[in-house]
């Protein structure tokens, strides 16, 4: 490059900087940021291996590094850890702004042989302004950028044929966020196509390399079976079609993804959790095959890279689209690597902005849902679920276009008549969806008490005792029951339901450190007993089985401290068919 060229470069970025500092001081979603700062100020009191003993966390440990070096850091100017600060908000958001520069810096290096500088220029600023990219890591306040540039830098390692340096990078990327796991079946073809067998267990002995030494502490302290705990329970905490993600199961719920019960069978066969983890199989099959053809035309060496890129945005987009339990965020590692395969291909520039429209919306309605006031302008707009039902059905559209452009690819020397059968069987399943009637769990805050009494004030819906909005440990809620303690609150299930799923805590409105204990009966029989605890923690969670159980009762008892400020919440309480 040139010294205008230079310049021009470091003020695209240097803008894109800037712009991101402006919406550092944005509450987002208030839950995640909050949670970031107990992880780290946690580890940093703690240490590491301390982290699932000392606070509820659901994420595996290789980001709580860079969350107690934050807190280390900013203890030295607030060793009380004073929480909103606009410095202690910047380092919190920092990662993921330096990891969306990072990227688009790959983004504009990686391309040099294929576009020009203006080309490059436009590629690399329609990553680094996308709206929805700049909306996850500074508005909302996630880390999903960080977790795609270390996987983006495996995949880059692995196109430059540094395998081991591949596999160690992507074990990382696994330990930030596990659903990167979907880029192994790849890693695993690319390795063994290219250099066999030996190199391929080289990779292997890489990966556990890496997962040995970033969990070292854990192994030391005897700690390890802690995070094997968090990789095992992430599969079916939250056991709904869709937890916000506007995919395939969103447009199959209408809208109400989180409310309906994955474990439900289609025509008494298989869950829906099953289906939707067979949909993912056959898409990776599918997208291996076009892969490994790839691979295995000489003629393709040329374009192999962008095959790569291809297959890697592929193989998140599905993640996103095709199982249940699916996040509303997860598909914010698809942008980097599709917008690399787009480098000479119209169609998939537009895929581009298309899912970018959609990703935006998605992100932006759930962030409204949780907080109304954090984008009251959204909030309007969002009323009813035209734009939700819309995004999803825009979403599989994509989908189906990649499918047919890979299939086309894959099928070349298949027989029309069995792809015609293919797609009569896909249709037939998508006809028995449209048929099929979810059951749909159900809030108990929107079922009537068959009796409840209280030792002060009255039973709240969806609020606290005091009418405020519920929220528990600095997180809000809008699903609830509000009450006081002593409490007993009673429903009628009529055995009609297998668990009951939810939290129960302290409000903020009153919390002074007393404390109380939250219990669960069924049919007279004690089912869950949360312990005495105090106030100023997360909210404590519960699943329990409710099979057969005619009435289910909620009890709130003082922890032995007397009855006053003991304002209690039932969060998200639901009975699930």
């Amino acid at each position: 490059m040139d010294r205008k060229q230079i310049l021009i470069f470091v003020t695209v970025l240097l803008a894109a900087f800037l712009l991101r500092l402006y919406f550092i001081p944005s509450p987002g979603y208030e839950r995640d940021v909050q949670l970031f700062k107990i992880w780290g100020q946690t580890a940093a009191q703690n240490g590491i291996h301390n982290i699932y003993d000392k606070t509820w966390c659901d994420y595996p440990p290789a980001y709580i590094y860079v969350l107690k070096s934050i807190s280390s850091f900013y203890s030295l100017f607030h060793p009380d850890f004073k929480e909103h600060t606009y410095l202690y908000d910047l380092l919190i958001k920092l990662p993921a702004i330096l990891s969306d520069l990072l990227i688009s810096c790959l983004i504009f290096f990686i391309l040099r042989k294929d576009l020009s500088f203006r080309s490059r220029m436009i590629f690399m600023s329609a990553f680094a302004f996308n709206p929805v990219i700049i909306f996850d890591s500074v508005y909302w306040g996630q880390i999903d950028s960080v977790t795609t540039l270390v996987a983006l830098l495996s995949i880059l390692a692995l196109t430059k044929k540094r395998y081991y340096l591949s596999w160690a990078l992507i074990a990382l990327a696994i330990l930030i966020k596990s659903q990167m796991v979907i880029l192994l079946p790849i890693t695993i073809l690319l390795t063994w196509k290219r250099c066999g067998f030996k190199t391929l267990m080289g990779g292997f002995a890489a990966f556990w390399a890496s997962f040995l030494f970033i969990l070292s502490p854990f192994f030391y302290f005897h700690k390890v079976d802690q995070v094997v705990n968090v990789f095992v329970s992430s599969v079916g905490r939250y056991p709904n079609v869709s937890m916000n993600a506007f995919n395939f199961w969103w447009l199959i719920s209408k809208g109400n993804g989180a409310n309906f019960w994955d474990g439900q069978r289609l025509l008494n066969l298989f869950s829906l959790k099953t289906i939707g983890s067979v949909f993912l199989l056959a898409f990776m099959v599918l997208l291996l095959k076009y892969l490994f053809d790839k691979e295995k035309d000489k003629k393709a060496v040329p374009t192999g890279r962008q095959a790569v890129f291809f297959s890697c945005a592929l193989a998140l987009f599905s993640f996103f689209m095709l199982p249940t339990e699916m996040h509303e965020r997860y598909i914010l590692p698809v942008f980097a690597f599709l917008l690399l395969a787009a480098a000479d291909d119209l169609p998939m520039q537009i895929s581009y902005g298309v899912l970018s429209a959609t990703g935006f919306f998605n992100l932006a309605i759930v962030l409204s849902w949780a907080y109304p006031n954090n984008v009251p302008l959204v909030g309007k707009i969002s009323q009813g679920h035209f734009i939700d039902i819309s995004a999803s059905i825009v979403n599989l559209a994509v989908l189906a276009f990649f499918i047919f452009l890979i299939s086309k690819e894959a099928f070349r020397k298949i027989k029309i008549k069995y792809l015609i059968s293919t797609f009569l069987a896909i249709a037939l399943m998508l006809l028995a969806f449209y048929f099929f009637k979810p059951a749909r769990a159900v809030y108990l805050s929107d079922m009537e008490t068959k009796e409840n009494s209280q030792g002060w004030g009255s039973l709240q819906i969806d609020k606290s005792v005091d009418k405020n909005r519920l929220s528990v440990g600095g997180f809000l809620y809008s699903k609830g029951i509000g009450t006081h303690a002593n409490s007993t609150i009673k429903y009628i299930l009529d055995g009609n339901y297998g668990f009951l799923e939810g939290s129960c805590g302290l409000d903020d409105e009153q919390n002074r450190g007393n404390k109380i204990e939250c219990l669960i009966y069924a049919d007279e029989k004690m089912i869950y007993d949360s312990g005495i605890f105090q106030g100023y923690l997360n909210p404590h969670y519960f699943k329990v089985p409710v099979k057969g159980v005619k009435e289910i009762k909620l009890v709130v008892e003082d922890g032995g401290d007397g009855i006053n400020c003991d304002h209690a919440d039932w969060l998200e309480v639901k009975a699930i068919p």
